[in-house]
């Protein structure tokens, strides 16, 4: 609730809040505004456990690789 003498401002904070993802329009005194709540937003990291698989693979067949080449070099 809030008053304000005749001929006189005075500013005014209202606070709306809403858990479900949707457009929500506020009309105070004719004043009307939108509002949009988003839903959960994930910003999860990538899964390290695979990428240090994925790494480690490739890490290996290069390794592997190269000690074939080696291998062939010296046999003839």
């Amino acid at each position: 609730m809030a008053s304000v003498g005749p001929g006189a401002a005075q500013p005014v904070k209202f606070t709306v809040t809403k858990s479900q993802p949707g457009t929500y329009t506020v009309d105070i005194g004719g004043q009307r505004d939108r509002f949009v709540v988003l839903g959960a937003y994930n910003n999860s990291a990538p899964n390290t456990s695979a990428v240090i698989a994925l790494v480690a693979t490739f890490i290996s067949g290069l390794l592997i690789i190269i000690a074939v080449m080696l291998f062939r070099r010296r046999a003839y």
